[in-house]
């Protein structure tokens, strides 16, 4: 199996998680998330940083989400490692992953 017949496979085993309510409360989660981990990285708690960045990348993996998830689990490394300057690369990253899925479940109906 190739890797783009995978990522189709795992899209599609997915594809229950995709209702519109779960989405909501995922895109909710990562907004959050998203936030508490901004607040950890400015304070400079790494432990709570990386706790943060586990979660999200863990909700993100669930939804298959994976351009989230891979943001999330370098922004966890970063903070593991106190690296205040990757931990910042990683959160621009994840910004984006993050509103690129905001703007995707926006233009999806209900």
């Amino acid at each position: 199996m190739t890797a783009e017949q995978e990522l189709h496979s795992t899209h599609e085993a997915f594809a229950g998680l995709r209702t519109p309510r779960l989405q909501r409360l995922f895109s909710d989660d990562c907004r959050k998330l998203l936030a508490a981990l901004q607040v950890a990285s400015a304070n400079h708690d790494f432990t709570a940083a990386a706790r943060f960045a586990h979660s999200l990348k863990g909700s993100a993996g669930q939804f298959a989400e994976l351009a989230i998830e891979a943001a999330a689990a370098t922004a966890e490394q970063a903070a593991r490692n106190a690296d205040a300057a990757q931990l910042q690369q990683a959160l621009a990253q994840l910004e984006s992953a993050c509103a690129q899925h905001r703007a995707a479940q926006s233009s999806e109906p209900d």
